[in-house]
Protein backbone atom coordinates (compact mmCIF):
# COMPACT_ATOMS: atom_id res chain seq x y z
CA UNK A 1 0.00 0.00 0.00
CA UNK A 2 2.59 2.62 0.82
CA UNK A 3 4.98 1.83 -1.94
CA UNK A 4 1.87 2.34 -4.29
CA UNK A 5 1.29 5.72 -3.03
CA UNK A 6 5.01 6.50 -3.43
CA UNK A 7 4.96 5.13 -6.66
CA UNK A 8 2.22 6.98 -7.79
CA UNK A 9 3.73 10.33 -6.19
CA UNK A 10 7.23 9.69 -8.23
CA UNK A 11 5.54 9.48 -10.75
CA UNK A 12 3.23 12.43 -10.36
CA UNK A 13 6.66 13.86 -9.94
CA UNK A 14 8.23 12.91 -12.87
CA UNK A 15 5.21 13.98 -15.07
CA UNK A 16 5.45 17.56 -13.73
CA UNK A 17 9.61 17.39 -14.02
CA UNK A 18 9.27 16.04 -17.82
CA UNK A 19 6.57 18.93 -18.67
CA UNK A 20 8.16 22.05 -17.10
CA UNK A 21 11.92 20.94 -16.38
CA UNK A 22 12.77 25.15 -15.87
CA UNK A 23 10.37 25.23 -13.12
CA UNK A 24 11.26 22.21 -11.53
CA UNK A 25 15.16 22.91 -11.60
CA UNK A 26 14.36 26.53 -10.34
CA UNK A 27 12.64 25.15 -7.59
CA UNK A 28 15.30 22.64 -6.72
CA UNK A 29 17.91 25.66 -6.86
CA UNK A 30 16.19 26.92 -4.21
CA UNK A 31 15.82 23.98 -1.82
CA UNK A 32 18.47 23.71 0.82
CA UNK A 33 21.75 21.20 -0.24
CA UNK A 34 21.23 18.94 2.59
CA UNK A 35 17.22 18.45 1.97
CA UNK A 36 18.62 17.67 -1.56
CA UNK A 37 21.39 14.93 -0.99
CA UNK A 38 18.76 13.22 1.67
CA UNK A 39 16.09 13.05 -0.72
CA UNK A 40 18.91 11.41 -3.17
CA UNK A 41 20.24 9.02 -0.71
CA UNK A 42 16.62 7.49 0.20
CA UNK A 43 15.87 7.30 -3.38
CA UNK A 44 19.48 5.56 -3.83
CA UNK A 45 19.07 3.45 -0.59
CA UNK A 46 14.99 2.50 -1.62
CA UNK A 47 16.46 1.50 -5.19
CA UNK A 48 19.34 -1.05 -3.65
CA UNK A 49 16.59 -2.16 -1.74
CA UNK A 50 14.10 -2.89 -4.57
CA UNK A 51 17.29 -4.20 -6.76
CA UNK A 52 18.10 -7.09 -4.09
CA UNK A 53 14.81 -8.17 -3.33
CA UNK A 54 13.73 -8.25 -6.90
CA UNK A 55 16.96 -10.72 -7.54
CA UNK A 56 17.00 -12.47 -3.56
CA UNK A 57 15.68 -15.90 -5.28
CA UNK A 58 16.96 -15.91 -8.91
CA UNK A 59 19.57 -18.29 -10.56
CA UNK A 60 21.72 -16.94 -12.86
CA UNK A 61 24.78 -14.46 -13.27
CA UNK A 62 22.56 -11.47 -13.69
CA UNK A 63 20.46 -11.63 -11.11
CA UNK A 64 23.08 -12.02 -8.80
CA UNK A 65 25.26 -9.32 -10.26
CA UNK A 66 22.06 -7.01 -9.82
CA UNK A 67 21.92 -8.03 -5.96
CA UNK A 68 25.41 -6.87 -5.91
CA UNK A 69 24.81 -3.74 -7.21
CA UNK A 70 22.25 -3.18 -4.87
CA UNK A 71 24.45 -4.04 -2.12
CA UNK A 72 26.71 -1.55 -3.66
CA UNK A 73 23.91 1.22 -3.64
CA UNK A 74 23.46 0.85 -0.33
CA UNK A 75 27.16 1.20 0.50
CA UNK A 76 27.33 3.73 -1.25
CA UNK A 77 24.50 5.55 0.44
CA UNK A 78 26.20 4.73 3.82
CA UNK A 79 29.39 6.32 3.14
CA UNK A 80 28.08 9.23 1.39
CA UNK A 81 25.98 10.55 3.89
CA UNK A 82 28.25 12.86 5.49
CA UNK A 83 30.61 13.26 2.66
CA UNK A 84 31.28 16.58 1.51
CA UNK A 85 31.76 15.48 -2.29
CA UNK A 86 27.79 14.57 -2.39
CA UNK A 87 27.58 18.88 -2.13
CA UNK A 88 29.53 19.48 -4.62
CA UNK A 89 27.69 16.59 -6.90
CA UNK A 90 24.17 18.01 -6.18
CA UNK A 91 25.67 21.76 -7.23
CA UNK A 92 26.87 20.52 -10.21
CA UNK A 93 23.95 18.47 -11.45
CA UNK A 94 22.01 22.14 -10.97
CA UNK A 95 23.96 23.65 -12.62
CA UNK A 96 23.71 20.81 -15.97
CA UNK A 97 21.51 22.10 -18.90
CA UNK A 98 17.32 21.46 -18.86
CA UNK A 99 18.18 18.25 -21.18
CA UNK A 100 19.88 16.69 -17.98
CA UNK A 101 16.49 17.34 -16.41
CA UNK A 102 14.72 15.91 -18.62
CA UNK A 103 16.45 12.28 -18.55
CA UNK A 104 16.37 12.80 -14.78
CA UNK A 105 12.47 12.91 -15.07
CA UNK A 106 12.48 10.03 -17.44
CA UNK A 107 14.61 8.01 -14.39
CA UNK A 108 11.40 9.51 -11.92
CA UNK A 109 9.10 7.94 -13.43
CA UNK A 110 10.68 4.80 -13.84
CA UNK A 111 11.50 4.47 -10.88
CA UNK A 112 7.87 5.49 -9.78
CA UNK A 113 6.36 2.59 -12.12
CA UNK A 114 9.04 0.04 -10.37
CA UNK A 115 7.43 0.93 -7.03
CA UNK A 116 4.37 0.50 -8.77
CA UNK A 117 5.02 -3.32 -10.16
CA UNK A 118 5.68 -4.67 -6.55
Amino acid sequence: MLLSVLGWIWVACGVFALWRPERWRRYLKTQPIDHLKSMGMWMEFILGVLLMKATWRMPGFLPQLLFLCGILGIFKVVFLWKAKSANGLITWFLNQPVKSFRWFAVSKIAFGAMLLSL
